[in-house]
């Protein structure tokens, strides 16, 4: 008989396809107290007030704070967390800046298009090198750390801000140094914003920010949009401060966007899709998978 699985994320289809050999899936929260198994991005915290005595496994991407975790020991419930989320969300990150200072997505837009015919794209569309500029790591978690390595092969300089400052060893293994604030902004070509949201970092990229960076700067989000505020951004990008940026958090996801994005060919805006790969869904559902059969 199969196991009833509560998905509460989006999934490649070929993962989902080999969950469903072994599992009824359901996306209705309403069914979680009588699953066995739950694929969620990071679990609420009101799961820890709820009755999921049939619960054997959760496999998150972030198990989301020492209260849930207890909750879960509590419960004898098996807790996964991807181990290569942070890779895969690197990755997505590079891919975004490097479509970004080449100006893929515009391009192959144009050319199906037609446009080729009517200009030259190449003198449109001529973009810029990796090699020999300063990548800034505004946010150098589990993500950054990443990135810095994946980065090391671009023959560029790796600057990076945060809360607080790493180990000289760690610093010295992923090639990077580290500037404070006022430093920090200024020297950039490429900026990756990679900070955790809380309260003290909700906007924390404001108008005061942008006015750091030099203009004809290259930013890449693949956090969260409410670190940056909208309005700020807007008036850098206008002002060319920003000459190109890889958005995959967006202020008003699932829904049309503002003309400042969707009418700039130099902005690139895609849906959350950071974790969104074969791999990384595979191996949350081969871990529910090994608990449940």
């Amino acid at each position: 008989m199969k196991k009833l699985c509560y998905l509460g994320i989006s999934m490649h289809p070929a993962a989902r396809e080999k969950l469903e050999i072994y599992a009824d899936v359901s996306e209705n929260q309403g069914l979680l107290p009588n699953a066995d198994a739950a694929i969620v991005y990071s679990p609420s915290p009101g799961w820890i007030s709820g009755a999921y005595d049939k619960l054997k496994i959760i496999a998150c991407h972030s198990m989301g704070g020492e209260d849930l975790e207890g909750w879960a020991r509590g419960k004898n419930i098996k807790v996964f967390e991807s181990t290569r989320i942070w890779m895969t969300v690197a990755e997505h990150t590079l891919a975004l800046l490097l479509s970004a200072i080449r100006n893929i997505p515009a391009a192959d837009r144009d050319v199906k298009d037609g446009r080729w015919k009517e200009t030259d794209l190449k003198i449109r569309y001529s973009g810029y090198d990796m090699y020999g500029k300063t990548v800034g790591i505004w946010g150098l978690g589990k993500i950054g750390k990443h990135a810095a390595k994946l980065l090391q092969g671009f023959g560029v300089k790796i600057v990076y801000n945060d809360i607080v400052r790493l180990p000289e060893e760690t610093e010295q293994e992923l090639q990077v140094s580290y500037l404070p604030r006022e430093s920090f902004f200024p020297v950039l070509d490429y900026l990756l914003v990679l900070l955790p949201l809380n309260e003290k970092t909700r906007g924390i990229m404001d108008a005061a920010v942008f006015s750091l960076l030099k203009k004809g700067a290259v930013l890449v989000n693949t956090a969260r949009a409410a670190l940056i505020d909208e309005e700020a951004m807007k008036r850098a990008v206008e002002g060319g401060i920003i000459a190109a940026a890889g958005l995959d958090v967006l202020w008003e996801e699932g829904k049309d966007q503002s003309e400042w994005i969707t009418g700039n060919r130099r902005i690139i805006a895609v849906p959350h899709l950071g974790g969104s790969t074969r791999e990384c869904d595979m191996e949350l559902v081969d871990a529910v998978l090994e608990t449940i059969r």
